[in-house]
C-alpha cells in the first residue's frame, strides 16, 4: 500500500482513481499541524477478497511542528466506506480525539501513567478495570462533580459507592 501511494504522489497517474485533500495548518497547544489525506480505490488489491466489503485505502499524513522541530507521521487505513478524502480526515481525527481524551481521563483521574503494574497481564487487567470504573462514575450525575471528586465521595460514602456500582 505504501509503495502504491508513493507511486500515486510521484506520478499522479490519470488512469488511477484517487482523491487528495490537504487541510489548512492548525495552530493549537504550541504546535502547528497540517494533515494530508490520499484516498484510492481498493480494486487493484490482489488480497481484496480477504477483506469483507473493502472499498477504499487511505494514507493519512500529519506534519507536526513544535518549537521549530517538524515530525511527520504516516498511517494507512482500509475502509468499507465510499466517501471523500476530507470526510475520511474528519473520521480519523475524530477517532484519535476520542482515544486521546480517554487516555487523558485515565491518566488524570486514575494516574494511569504512574502505575507500577508491569508483570504479565496486570497492566491490561487494571486498564480494563479503570475503564469500567470511569464509565460507572461518568454515568452517575451528581451536580457538576468531577470524576476525581466522585471517586473521593465513593471512598468516603458507602451508599454513594453502592449507587455507582449498582446504578441505584
Amino acid at each position: 500500500m505504501r509503495e502504491y501511494f508513493d507511486w500515486i504522489e510521484r506520478e499522479k497517474p490519470k488512469s488511477e482513481e484517487y482523491e487528495f485533500w490537504k487541510g489548512k495548518p492548525e495552530k493549537c497547544h504550541g504546535r502547528i499541524e497540517t494533515r494530508k489525506i490520499l484516498v484510492a480505490s481498493a480494486d487493484w488489491l490482489e488480497e481484496k477478497a480477504a477483506w469483507k466489503d473493502i472499498c477504499k485505502i487511505i494514507r493519512y499524513e500529519c506534519t507536526r511542528e513544535i518549537n521549530g522541530v517538524k515530525t511527520v507521521s504516516v498511517r494507512h487505513y482500509i475502509s468499507s466506506f465510499d466517501t471523500t478524502a476530507e470526510q475520511f480526515g474528519e473520521i480519523i481525527r475524530g477517532h484519535w480525539s476520542i482515544e486521546n481524551q480517554l487516555h487523558w481521563m485515565l491518566d488524570v483521574s486514575f494516574r494511569e501513567d504512574a502505575a507500577k503494574a508491569r508483570k504479565d497481564n496486570s497492566p491490561l487487567n487494571l486498564n480494563i478495570l479503570r475503564k469500567i470504573a470511569l464509565a460507572a462514575l461518568k454515568s452517575v450525575t451528581l451536580g457538576r462533580l468531577s470524576i476525581r471528586k466522585k471517586m473521593m465521595k465513593a471512598a468516603r460514602d458507602h451508599s454513594f459507592l453502592s449507587s455507582v456500582i449498582f446504578k441505584r
